[in-house]
């Protein structure tokens, strides 16, 4: 068998921020998606807000990842419960980390660390006010 073809890819790290999802950035939010091979692990940032619709006693939180240098929108989606009453098993609170989706042409390149890490350092200060 012939050795699969190599691949390429980025891994340039970049910074993130994580910003409110307007009317303006919706429709490219609401567009991104992950691999094919990913969509069984991952929700879609559609049915991720459906969710939080349905779950507005979990507190969500949830922002459109963009990335330093990247002008086509944005990257990702990312999703907090925030300071809510646990509520096992469906709600696990008070914190944590909901959803967190990068679109799959901006991988391997540490955006969902660096998105992650940003949630936590935006929450942290709050949570930790609130206990």
């Amino acid at each position: 068998m012939p050795p699969a073809p190599a691949t390429t890819c980025n891994l340039t790290a970049v910074a993130v921020s994580l910003e409110e999802i307007t009317d303006e950035n919706r429709e490219a939010v609401l567009a991104l998606r992950v691999a094919p091979a990913q969509e069984q692990f991952v929700s879609s940032v559609r049915d991720s807000l459906a969710e939080a619709a349905e779950y507005p006693q979990a507190k969500p939180w949830y922002r459109a990842v963009f990335a330093s240098g990247e002008r086509a929108g944005p990257v990702g989606f990312v999703m907090v419960s925030w300071n809510c009453e646990p509520q096992p098993p469906e709600i696990i609170g008070p914190w944590f980390l909901w959803k967190l989706l990068i679109d799959e042409r901006y991988q391997g390149r540490a955006t969902a660390r660096r998105s992650s890490g940003r949630s936590r350092s935006w929450c942290g200060p709050r949570a930790r006010r609130n206990c």
